[in-house]
């Protein structure tokens, strides 16, 4: 079998103006086709007009950078894995990017191997990269997973050695702005009369342009809240600011007590919209909710139970 990035310039050189005429057909085929499956659907109606626009755009500059004749086998891994975790950060789940290969792979070969009919090694190689493409892009989920995973522990590490509740908060929200897709994070704590004040924040956030129903909803629920897309489902004047930052997503965490009591709210932001949706995501912040909330009420205690003591 013929390697796909060694000595192949003289065939890939030939399908290049055949590329050039039918990348962008390919490509509005391409996604035309994943709007009718209801998975791939549902994550591509998170996005504007222009951001479809933009992501249509650089598919065609990314199908032409697979099959370019100059690409070598590092690149060409290097530029897939990042794919994969871009893929991993807007929540598209693996089957859907096995699913949506199998259609890029047919819509390809519907486009150009007509023209191929002869060049069986020209195909081999086509598909060879694409194959590549795919597993590189599989491999960036696994070490996403795994980096979750070890990003989870460091943080349940420093909940559990912090000693006040002032270090617990600013070393766990410095430490979560790092993590790949989150842009800010804050903490908001909620009044007596439901007053609400952002007590700390990293990384880009706009507590002030949040919509106040929405913090309170998540304080009374209980429960998280999502906006998977803060441009199609807040108001113009909410989401003016963030969208001036590049906020796409948000997530609101109440932090809750042992009890089920909340203690205070966790906003996060992130540049891609419906980042916080997947499971895998819900799984990684309800496990850090539970760490922060019963490490918070422990210190609480504590602190009580000294102020009780008789002198």
């Amino acid at each position: 079998m013929m390697d796909p990035y060694d000595h192949v310039d003289v065939w890939l050189n030939a399908v290049q103006d055949l590329l050039g005429f039918y990348s962008e057909a390919v490509v509005a085929n391409f996604y035309d086709t994943l709007m009718q499956a209801e998975a791939s659907a549902q994550i591509l109606s998170r996005l504007s007009d222009a951001e479809m626009t933009h992501l249509r755009a650089c598919q065609v500059r990314y199908l032409t950078q697979v099959l370019s004749p100059g690409l070598s086998q590092e690149q060409h891994m290097s530029m897939a894995r990042e794919a994969g975790l871009h893929h991993t950060w807007i929540g598209l789940p693996v089957n859907v990017l096995a699913q949506s290969f199998q259609v890029y792979r047919a819509v390809l070969e519907d486009a150009i191997y007509s023209d191929l009919a002869n060049s069986v090694t020209m195909q081999s190689i086509i598909m060879e990269r694409l194959s590549n493409d795919l597993s590189w892009q599989l491999m960036a989920y696994t070490e996403a997973e795994n980096e979750r995973a070890n990003t989870l522990e460091e943080l349940r590490q420093i909940i559990s050695a912090s000693i006040n509740r002032e270090d617990i908060i600013r070393e766990t929200l410095q430490s979560i702005v790092k993590i790949p897709g989150v842009a800010g994070v804050e903490i908001i704590s909620v009044g007596e009369q439901y007053d609400l004040h952002c007590e700390l924040g990293f990384g880009h956030t706009c507590c002030a342009a949040n919509p106040k129903n929405l913090l309170l909803q998540a304080w009374i629920d209980k429960k998280p809240l999502h906006i998977n897309s803060i441009q199609k489902e807040l108001a113009p004047e909410e989401w003016a600011k963030a969208q001036a930052i590049g906020l796409r997503s948000m997530a609101i965490h109440p932090i809750l007590s042992t009890t089920g009591a909340p203690q205070m709210l966790m906003a996060l932001y992130s540049p891609w919209p419906g980042y916080f949706h997947p499971p895998w995501q819900q799984s990684f912040w309800a496990s850090l909710e539970q760490y922060l909330g019963d490490r918070l009420e422990t210190l609480l205690s504590l602190s009580n139970n000294k102020q009780a003591k008789p002198a």
